[in-house]
């Protein structure tokens, strides 16, 4: 949420985003409130709504999509925990954490992390895909 910078010390799930998509000459924002106005503004999002129908969003994933998520049920720019994950494959996500014991990127199955995240409250999501 932060969009720090350093990937290697303090990168988080927002700034490891923007630079995914910048290595494609692609901006999309440093933070995921900003990412997920970009996409807004440029007609990216293929899905914006609540926990009780993203499960069903996903099976229209495709690689290349990313995820945004927060613990605020009413929009993505006020307040609320955030997160952003990247789509490997129909199954896979990469993401990364700023939390000391998760440095640099990971892998999680897609559902599971999807479900688990759910469990502990989060309630609005985006998916957003600026490949075709």
């Amino acid at each position: 949420m932060s969009g720090a910078r350093d990937m290697k010390s303090s990168g988080d799930c927002s700034s490891y985003m923007s630079y995914i998509f910048s290595s494609v000459g692609l901006k999309i924002g440093n933070i995921t409130a900003d990412q997920y106005r970009v996409a807004k503004n440029k007609g990216k999002l293929i899905f914006d709504g609540y926990s009780d129908k993203i499960i069903k969003a996903l099976d229209n994933i495709k690689t290349g999509d990313f995820i945004l998520m927060t613990m605020n049920k009413t929009n993505f720019v006020g307040g609320g925990s955030s997160h952003v994950v990247f789509v490997l494959d129909e199954n896979t996500i990469i993401h990364q954490s700023a939390y000391p014991n998760w440095r640099g990127p990971r892998k999680d199955n897609l559902k599971k992390y999807v479900k688990a995240l759910i469990n502990s409250g989060y309630g609005r999501w985006a998916i957003v895909r600026y490949f075709e």
